[in-house]
């Protein structure tokens, strides 16, 4: 059983007619007969019945017949779409724009690599920005994906959270407050209010970056104003201030850095990372594939 021979025998038992099949199929009526009639030879099985007003009708065997086609028509035309969608990666760019992190783009970096040994010709286009900027972009259908930390959610994105950090407070190796670490055994569960800290000196991210708003929302929230001796850019820049300079932080509690100590506050406050995307655009195989890759491996800091 040929493909031509499934979709042949499709178009007459649809169209109920030979005339109407042999339009459909941008054949000739007598060549559309001819290939019924061989059908039904090489199975020894009557398919149609023949109206007097030329009409087709099925068949109790025509109809098993059919729905076997049918199956078979549904499997090749799903074949045919993935095949096409596995065409499109050979020149297929990925647009993905990132929060700036250096961990966050080496993370996509390296499940990228993996991503081309299954679509090679694939090409990944990074670009850094604020979670505003990769919003606006995705608005205007600039950028495929977004990966970076985010606080509100848009309708017309999808998000997908990779992780969902605790916001800890960082203090220098050796601080008086050191003991209520919840590294220390036995402390899994002690928390202390930011007010006991309310005399140290601060080092808080820049404004603008979704961390810098968690602080600020949390500050307000719980009314309490630290003294901001700092400023810095980037995470890892952090933890010189707190292990040099004496200073406190807040880091969310997936950015290992060493040379600090963790204490957990009351009450908690939380930071989340993760991707987000159109939801009204059909997602291609390779970013679909990436998006799996990087759940597998969310993003991490180990410095």
């Amino acid at each position: 059983m040929s493909l031509k021979t499934i979709f042949y025998f499709l178009a007459i038992a649809e169209e109920g007619s030979l005339s109407k099949a042999a339009e459909r199929l941008y054949i000739t009526q007598p060549t559309l007969s001819h290939f019924l009639s061989n059908l039904e030879r090489e199975i020894g099985l009557t398919l149609f019945y023949r109206r007097n007003n030329h009409g087709m009708e099925l068949t109790a065997a025509g109809k098993t017949y059919y729905e076997g086609a049918r199956k078979i028509a549904a499997v090749w035309r799903n074949t045919q779409q993935e095949l096409e969608e596995y065409k499109e990666t050979f020149s297929r760019t990925i647009r993905c724009g990132t929060g700036g992190a250096d961990q966050i783009t080496h993370k996509l970096v390296r499940c990228f690599q993996k991503l081309q040994t299954r679509y090679p010709g694939t090409e990944l286009r990074s670009w850094s920005g604020t979670p505003a900027e990769i919003h606006r972009m995705l608005l205007a259908r600039d950028l495929d994906l977004g990966y970076s930390a985010y606080l509100k959610q848009e309708d017309f994105l999808t998000y997908v959270p990779l992780i969902t950090s605790e916001v800890d407070l960082a203090l220098p190796i050796g601080h008086p407050l050191a003991h209520y670490s919840f590294q220390i055994p036995g402390n899994e569960n002690v928390r202390i209010p930011l007010s006991m800290v309310e005399k140290i000196p601060f080092a808080l991210i820049m404004e603008g970056s979704v961390l810098r708003q968690v602080e600020e929302e949390y500050f307000t929230e719980i009314h309490f104003w630290p003294s901001v001796l700092a400023v810095y850019s980037f995470p890892p820049s952090v933890k010189e201030y707190i292990q040099h300079n004496g200073l406190a932080g807040l880091v969310p509690r997936h950015q290992r850095f060493n040379g600090m100590v963790r204490v957990a506050l009351t009450p908690p406050v939380y930071y989340t990372c993760g991707l987000y995307y159109r939801n009204d655009i059909r997602l291609n195989a390779p970013v679909k594939y990436l998006i799996e890759l990087l759940k597998e491996h969310p993003v991490d800091y180990d410095l």
